[in-house]
């Protein structure tokens, strides 16, 4: 796995990786709703508005974004942040290849880190901010998807092993074999960093919502139109 890329950013704050899976893959229980080109530019919206906000965020110092796909390191170019290739796992293992990437991907990183779900529209750097002000007072802490099930987010303060846990059940997972806190965030917070597109009945949910620029862009047929917002831009970044 080879990181490359990205513009030197100041401070010392959370490193964030955000994992986006192939654009032929990703999100593939939307293609009754949506044709491939539109499912695989949604992909690329929500994850620019991901990572726009994490590089908004007055407690981020670094992103990077994991991926196989070719398509992607080119948006993490444009976006700015670093990009790790993501290899397979060996042949004949049965672990899960995004949990063995992220697992990866993290080992060598100090300080604070998180991983950040590419598919939460609704999410921007303020909502984050108070996301990862909770997590700090943590070891080890996760944000529950909107069913109750998956997660969205999970976080690593320090002294808490690096294990990714990603997929079916995971937040059970998460705080049984791992420790993990579930955050107890403001509904505002909550509702941003939790409510993660998976299937068309979220796509629907968004009607009305507040979402970034390149999701709005991404559904223009949404009724209600989507509130579109803007990032504002961080005294604190650097390009």
């Amino acid at each position: 796995m080879n990181a490359v890329g990205g513009r030197e950013r100041t401070g010392d704050g959370w490193t964030i990786v955000v994992p986006v899976k192939s654009l032929d893959r990703a999100k593939s229980r939307l293609g009754s709703t949506l044709s491939p080109d539109s499912r695989r530019g949604l992909v690329v919206a929500m994850t620019t508005d991901v990572v726009t906000a994490c590089l908004h965020s007055q407690q981020v110092g670094r992103v990077r974004i994991v991926s196989s796909d070719p398509e992607i390191a080119v948006l993490a170019d444009r976006l700015g942040t670093e990009f790790v290739a993501e290899t397979p796992p060996d042949p004949g293992t049965d672990v899960d290849p995004l949990n063995a990437a992220l697992t990866e991907a993290l080992a060598g990183l100090t300080g604070r880190v998180a991983v950040v779900a590419a598919d939460l529209p609704e999410l921007d750097a303020q909502s984050l901010t108070r996301v990862l002000d909770s997590a700090a007072g943590h070891p080890h802490s996760v944000v529950v998807d909107h069913r109750g099930e998956g997660t969205t987010m999970a976080f690593w303060a320090g002294g808490a092993a690096r294990v990714c846990r990603f997929g079916p059940r995971s937040a059970e997972r998460y705080r049984i074999e791992g420790g993990a806190t579930v955050l107890d965030l403001d509904d505002t917070a909550r509702g941003a960093a939790s409510r993660d597109v998976d299937i068309p009945e979220d796509v629907v949910r968004l009607a009305g919502r507040r979402v970034g620029a390149a999701t709005a862009r991404a559904l223009p047929g949404v009724s209600p139109p989507l509130d579109c917002r803007d990032h504002p831009r961080s005294a604190t970044m650097v390009w």
